[in-house]
């Protein structure tokens, strides 16, 4: 999600320096692009890289957020131009 989110930024000539910006820029585009699902995904990101060390979540919330993210990081990637082979 993380780099999703850059390569749209670098894109649109944007810097992100640090995790606080990135999910400034996630908000941003969510509310540009009329998606909630954007930042949604990226809050599902974050709980999912906090999970990995702390092994809190349930395996069902574990996989719901890893295809919501997976959806919003293609549909981003999309948007770019690349095509998936």
């Amino acid at each position: 999600m993380s780099c999703a989110l850059k390569a749209v930024a670098a894109k649109k000539k944007k810097d992100i320096n640090s995790h606080r910006e990135l999910g400034t820029f996630a908000e941003m585009l969510s509310n540009q692009e009329h998606n909630k699902e954007i930042s949604n995904s990226f809050s599902s990101a974050s709980t999912l890289h906090r999970n990995f060390y702390e092994s809190n979540l349930d395996p069902n919330s574990v996989k719901s957020m890893c295809s919501r993210v997976a959806k919003t990081v293609g549909e981003l990637m999309l948007k770019m131009g690349y095509r998936a082979p």
